[in-house]
């Protein structure tokens, strides 16, 4: 806020928090005099009433200042107004009560501020001095604040002092947009050197709250001190805390509404603690329950069944849809037995992890061996390959255009079947690369697993079993990344796997659909009006047997019934242009 040049040896330690003491000081030639940080001009009396209103362009008896940042003429022009605001409500009050003394009340002394001769500073932005006398006094104001019946505690929220070009995605302001390359890459380094030392993930950056902290920052000005760990973990905490909960009540309004689907996703540390997060999932988003340590009781199907139960009735049974949980036998049990218990919502099983398990058991050799053996094969190519840096260079430089032949996926078994498509697709390539000059002469041609590389991508018939296993691994791929996508509801698109193909191996241990899957498979358009939707009896039953069970009013179903007719023949508002 200073333009950088030193400042006389006098200054003054001011006694009021008002933020326009940031953009001024007091002449120190003349402690009555106030001076402006960015036009200097001289504003004669220690006023500070006076100071917002050459800032903020007010029109009154001072001029207005040519060379104020416009983030900070709009914070001045505000206060100014709402200070006329306050005097006028001030005025009317006494008025009506009778104050024929006029004693000012809350703080309506503030624009008077006694000034006090400190020892002299070099810089009075990066240096601030406050005596002890001064700090009494300012003890004796809040004393005095309290007694007249002002709370310290209603301060106005922190937006009332942002200008709107502060907000994120905005532009600078002017002030910022001014200030030099050096000094912007500065302050990008100090908030780089804590957030690095601080361990905190790059995403961080784009959190709502982010930008905010920065412009409550910028708006208190230099000298502001961080909270420290105790006032972090004690009385922000406790101020905080209600606003979540109040966030949260906007969620919980919505499950009684719509209802929604509660996942309980388990997951192993780094301490091996097996711990069970409790989502819930309604059309305004996802919350996080309760996180419970499962691990003395992951095996006890009982135990488990006693946390679901409670998570369910924390919920409301009535306002549940779905209770989801793995397939894991325990889990499996407890969610089924939970489901029963209240008769109003379903157990179903993750669509994920019963997709993951489909891949696994296409994988094991006691299934199917020749599957078995395939996947295995791919894994030494790609294993011989990136072990081998001149052969890695060579194919990325000369052969793939840096595609790789590896590419993570969601799961550990997803990531098999996507290499094997990765293979595929630079089939054609690596048969180029292996006669060149380039891989004869390389150290890696002569090794007896080299040889060995070089006779499988040559084998044709190991890449006709690799497109046999894409066959089927392709579409539980697609359909794995569309239920863990966020993008739209996947419900009404992995159903269809289940009445167009049915995914279950293992004879039947491992399957995927349920009646709630029938019925978002009913209810997708894109499926019901295609020529290839499944009239399987299986899916009216599961349509009947949801309405049945989540709609006990009888009339109610009668309406639904009715709306499913007219779905069915694309009456009324089914048939709409916009439904279409």
């Amino acid at each position: 806020m200073s333009d950088g040049t030193p400042i006389s040896s006098v200054a003054a330690s001011i006694r009021s928090d008002d933020p326009a003491w940031a953009y001024g000081y007091v002449d120190p030639p003349n402690n009555k005099h106030v001076i402006c940080r960015f036009c200097k001009k001289v504003i004669k009396g220690v006023r500070i009433t006076k100071l917002k209103e050459h800032l903020g362009g007010v029109k009154g008896d001072i001029a207005p200042c040519k060379n104020v940042p416009g983030d900070v003429k709009w914070q001045m022009e505000r206060l100014v107004l709402e200070g006329k605001k306050d005097r006028a409500k001030e005025r009317q009050l006494n008025e009506e009560i009778g104050n024929p003394y006029e004693i000012p009340r809350g703080d309506a002394d503030e624009d008077d501020v006694e000034v006090e001769e400190v020892e002299p500073f070099t810089n009075p932005i990066t240096s601030t001095t406050t005596s002890r006398k001064g700090k009494e006094k300012v003890s004796q104001i809040s004393t005095q604040n309290k007694r007249r019946g002002v709370s310290n505690t209603s301060q106005p929220p922190m937006s009332n002092f942002f200008a709107p070009q502060t907000s994120p995605g905005s532009q600078l302001g002017i002030k910022s947009a001014l200030a030099t390359k050096e000094l912007k890459d500065a302050t990008d380094l100090a908030v780089g050197r804590f957030w690095f030392d601080a361990n905190l993930p790059f995403n961080a950056a784009r959190s709502n709250f982010c930008q905010p902290m920065a412009d409550g920052i910028a708006v208190v000005g230099p000298g502001y001190k961080m909270p420290s760990y105790h006032d972090l973990c004690g009385k922000i905490l406790g101020k905080i805390v209600p606003e979540v909960n109040a966030f949260m009540e906007h969620y919980k309004s919505c499950w009684s509404e719509t209802r929604c689907s509660v996942m309980a996703d388990g997951w192993t540390d780094e301490r091996q603690r097996t711990l069970i997060n409790f989502l819930v999932h309604c059309p305004k988003g996802v919350t996080l329950l309760k996180s419970v340590d499962a691990s003395p009781i992951i095996k006890n199907s009982d135990t488990l069944f006693k946390i679901f139960d409670e998570i369910v009735l924390l919920v409301g049974p009535n306002n549940i849809v779905q209770f989801i949980t793995d397939n894991d036998a325990t889990y499996k049990a407890a969610g089924k037995r939970v489901a029963k218990k209240y008769g109003t919502f379903y157990w179903t099983a993750c669509a994920a992890h019963c997709i993951d398990l489909m891949l696994e058991d296409m994988a094991k050799t006691h299934l199917l061996p020749v599957n078995a053996s395939t996947i295995e094969t791919p894994r030494k190519i790609t294993k011989f390959i990136y072990n081998h840096s001149s052969v890695l260079n060579l194919m990325r430089r000369e052969y793939t255009n840096r595609r790789e032949l590896i590419r993570p996926a969601i799961t550990r078994f997803a990531t098999n079947f996507i290499s094997l498509q990765c293979l595929v697709k630079c089939r054609k390539e690596l048969r180029q690369m292996y006669p060149s000059t380039a891989w004869v002469e390389s150290n890696a041609s002569s090794t007896p697993l080299g040889i060995e590389i070089i006779e499988i991508i040559l084998n044709n018939t190991f890449w006709m079993d690799v497109e046999q296993i894409l066959k089927v691994s392709e579409a539980l791929v697609v359909v794995l990344r569309l239920a863990d996508s966020e993008e739209k509801p996947a419900m009404g698109y992995v159903g269809t796997t289940s009445y167009t193909g049915r995914l279950s191996i293992t004879g039947g241990k491992i399957k995927l659909h349920s009646a709630l899957h029938a019925v978002a498979y009913y209810l997708n358009p894109a499926f019901f009006f295609s020529p290839t939707f499944s009239k399987h009896s299986e899916v009216m039953r599961g349509l009947n047997n949801v309405i049945e069970k989540l709609v006990p009013d009888f009339d109610t179903q009668d309406m639904i019934f009715k709306q499913c007719d007219a779905y069915k023949d694309s009456r009324f508002d089914f048939g709409s242009a916009a439904a279409i």
